[in-house]
């Protein structure tokens, strides 16, 4: 029976829709968790997910999400003093038909924080506290400072206690164009951002949105394989990036492969909202080999769509086989924790079978009790 979207619907009945219809099926994995969402206790996907979730031999496994790396500079945390101004540096992404970036800020609980944005060029919109909405251009470029729950319009939940940035228009994209949020007042504040980069990202509240719900199931992603043969029988070898002693800065031309069993750079990581312990357990998720489809472009990853493949074992350089990530006509190496989620799906498969009254937090301690711990300490 073909069921249509309910435009006119409510929130709870469109969000119902999306679960029951688009998200559950066909199957109890979902593999694209929004990154982009409120932390602070208001977004609706994550309770109407859970809500499935309830009762004996109703399971819910979601991956944790790829923004994990710090280089791709999704989220950012800041503290400012009582008579202090902090910048958080960000770039805004070259979009089509022209840039956009969008910023979540989520103030602490007790913060007092006005909230603004500077260009490139010097301060764009003058900080605003709760309750206020303010916008300002810069050449061609637009920002909206939005502090103003009534001006949300569906963009965050009416009861988030965050505010939104948006930025458009002719917007500087260049490697030192350095847009900034800007922080006054006292307290702390989370950043998450949507076409942009902050210059200075942490893996730390990277797992996407439902996954980080308490009562679902996270699966990040793990080391497995540190390479494959292509079908063209070239030896291609992993390189995983290293940073600094404090996680943060990328060192530059350093790169070792990667050790059996560690996190993957990119596997979205933790805590949740209300510091929750996520992923709740991680499985293989790095140059997976499985089927691949006959619309699949043959050197594009699955991952973030970067077009590369790992470098050659003989010398490092990379692949310039136009089939690279393929191993032979019909299977290619896929990356992210979207290839770890059906490891622990069939795993719980397997458990319900066995016992098909087992309830999600019974399947979830199950299942944490036959992994075995990290087996190599992660490059980052």
């Amino acid at each position: 029976m073909e069921r249509e979207f309910p435009v006119n619907g409510t929130e709870d009945e469109q969000l119902e829709f999306l679960v029951r219809y688009a998200v559950m099926a066909p199957s109890v994995r979902q593999s694209q968790p929004w990154n982009f969402s409120v932390r602070d206790g208001t977004d609706p996907l994550g309770p109407a997910v859970a809500s499935f979730a309830r009762g004996p031999g109703r399971i819910i496994v979601i991956a944790s999400g790829n923004a994990g790396d710090p280089i791709l500079g999704t989220h950012q945390t800041a503290s400012v003093g009582s008579g202090e101004r902090v910048r958080v540096e960000f770039h805004a992404s070259r979009g089509f038909p022209s840039p956009r970036a969008q910023i979540i800020v989520s103030p602490h609980a007790g913060a007092d924080i006005r909230i603004g944005c500077d260009a490139p060029s010097g301060p764009f919109v003058t900080p605003v506290e709760r309750g206020r909405t303010r916008s300002a251009t810069i050449d061609n470029a637009i920002a909206n400072v939005i502090f103003d729950p009534k001006d949300f319009q569906g963009r965050l939940p009416a009861a988030s206690s965050s505010a939104l940035v948006v930025l458009e228009g002719g917007l500087a994209t260049g490697k030192d164009d350095h847009y900034s949020i800007v922080l006054e007042g006292s307290g702390t504040a989370d950043m998450w951002i949507l076409g942009g980069s902050f210059v200075h990202g942490v893996r730390e509240q990277t797992v996407g949105s439902p996954a980080n719900h308490p009562e679902l199931i996270a699966v990040g992603a793990s080391v497995s394989r540190t390479g494959y043969t292509t079908m063209s029988g070239e030896q291609l070898a992993l390189r995983s990036q290293e940073y600094d002693r404090g996680g943060l800065i990328p060192l530059i031309g350093v790169g070792a492969p990667p050790q059996p069993g560690q996190i993957a750079a990119f596997s979205g990581a933790g805590p949740g909202p209300m510091g929750v312990i996520k992923p709740d357990l991680v499985a293989p998720g790095v140059s997976i080999l499985s089927a691949a489809t006959s619309s699949r472009e043959p050197d594009r990853s699955l991952l973030l769509g970067t077009s590369h493949c790992p470098p050659r074992a003989a010398d490092a350089k990379l692949s310039e086989d136009d089939h690279c990530l393929f191993v032979d006509d019909q299977h290619a190496a896929a990356t992210g924790t979207s290839f770890a989620a059906p490891f622990v799906t069939g795993a719980a498969a397997i458990l319900l079978q066995a016992d098909p009254t087992l309830t999600q937090e019974e399947m979830r301690t199950a299942l944490q009790a036959g992994v075995h711990p990290h087996r190599s300490i992660p490059r980052f």
